[in-house]
Protein backbone atom coordinates (compact mmCIF):
# COMPACT_ATOMS: atom_id res chain seq x y z
CA UNK A 1 0.00 0.00 0.00
CA UNK A 2 1.52 3.76 -1.23
CA UNK A 3 1.97 6.30 1.89
CA UNK A 4 -0.09 9.26 0.48
CA UNK A 5 2.41 11.88 2.20
CA UNK A 6 0.16 14.64 0.87
CA UNK A 7 -3.11 13.86 2.14
CA UNK A 8 -3.04 15.98 5.17
CA UNK A 9 -2.27 19.15 3.19
CA UNK A 10 -4.85 17.97 0.75
CA UNK A 11 -7.16 17.91 3.32
CA UNK A 12 -6.36 20.92 4.53
CA UNK A 13 -7.47 22.49 1.28
CA UNK A 14 -10.71 20.62 1.00
CA UNK A 15 -11.69 21.98 5.18
CA UNK A 16 -10.83 25.26 3.79
CA UNK A 17 -12.69 25.09 0.58
CA UNK A 18 -15.51 23.69 2.95
CA UNK A 19 -15.28 26.88 5.11
CA UNK A 20 -15.65 29.13 2.45
CA UNK A 21 -18.73 27.31 0.92
CA UNK A 22 -20.30 27.23 4.29
CA UNK A 23 -19.62 31.13 4.15
CA UNK A 24 -21.30 31.28 0.65
CA UNK A 25 -24.29 29.84 2.28
CA UNK A 26 -24.74 32.13 5.36
CA UNK A 27 -24.34 35.29 2.80
CA UNK A 28 -27.36 33.86 0.64
CA UNK A 29 -29.06 33.73 3.40
CA UNK A 30 -28.00 37.27 4.74
CA UNK A 31 -28.66 38.48 1.12
CA UNK A 32 -24.83 39.89 0.67
CA UNK A 33 -24.24 41.38 -2.24
CA UNK A 34 -23.42 39.62 -5.41
CA UNK A 35 -20.04 40.69 -5.76
CA UNK A 36 -19.34 39.32 -2.57
CA UNK A 37 -20.69 36.07 -3.38
CA UNK A 38 -19.06 36.00 -6.21
CA UNK A 39 -15.45 36.47 -4.03
CA UNK A 40 -15.95 33.80 -2.02
CA UNK A 41 -17.62 31.44 -4.61
CA UNK A 42 -14.00 32.00 -6.42
CA UNK A 43 -12.25 31.11 -2.84
CA UNK A 44 -14.40 27.80 -2.79
CA UNK A 45 -13.19 26.76 -6.35
CA UNK A 46 -9.48 27.95 -5.90
CA UNK A 47 -9.60 25.07 -2.84
CA UNK A 48 -11.13 22.62 -5.12
CA UNK A 49 -9.28 23.01 -8.10
CA UNK A 50 -5.74 22.96 -5.53
CA UNK A 51 -6.64 20.26 -4.09
CA UNK A 52 -7.25 18.35 -7.52
CA UNK A 53 -4.18 19.08 -8.88
CA UNK A 54 -2.05 18.15 -5.59
CA UNK A 55 -3.80 14.49 -5.64
CA UNK A 56 -3.47 14.48 -9.19
CA UNK A 57 0.13 15.06 -8.95
CA UNK A 58 0.61 12.48 -6.10
CA UNK A 59 -1.28 10.02 -7.97
CA UNK A 60 0.76 10.16 -11.12
CA UNK A 61 4.57 10.39 -9.27
CA UNK A 62 3.59 7.97 -6.18
CA UNK A 63 1.06 5.24 -7.40
CA UNK A 64 1.76 4.70 -10.86
CA UNK A 65 5.31 5.02 -10.54
CA UNK A 66 5.02 2.52 -7.88
CA UNK A 67 2.14 0.09 -10.58
CA UNK A 68 -0.37 0.75 -7.95
CA UNK A 69 -3.05 1.82 -10.35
Amino acid sequence: MTVHVSHPAIIKRLQRAHGHLASVIEMLVAERPCVDLAQQLQAVESAITSAKKALIHEHISQCLAHGDG
